[in-house]
């Protein structure tokens, strides 16, 4: 079975940002980032041109960015 995507799911302070890192290290794992971090919401909705509510993305933020990534090859 073949997939084209991943979530990595942690908590602050966590290590994902560690993990994240690491995989991007391999060359085998794309680019994994943290696109769901408060703070840096704002900015990857903007790069990616898909659009927000709320401090969490709100509704269709996921389903968008994933689209979006599809697209550039991400």
């Amino acid at each position: 079975m073949t997939y084209d995507a991943y979530i990595i799911c942690g908590t602050q302070r966590s290590g994902s940002t560690m993990l994240c890192d690491l995989l991007i290290d391999t060359g085998a794992a794309g680019r994994p980032a943290s696109y769901f971090r408060r703070q840096s919401i704002a900015g990857y909705a903007e790069k990616l041109n898909v659009a927000t509510r709320g401090t969490w993305g709100g509704p269709g933020y996921c389903q968008d960015a994933y689209a979006a990534h599809q697209q550039t090859g991400r």
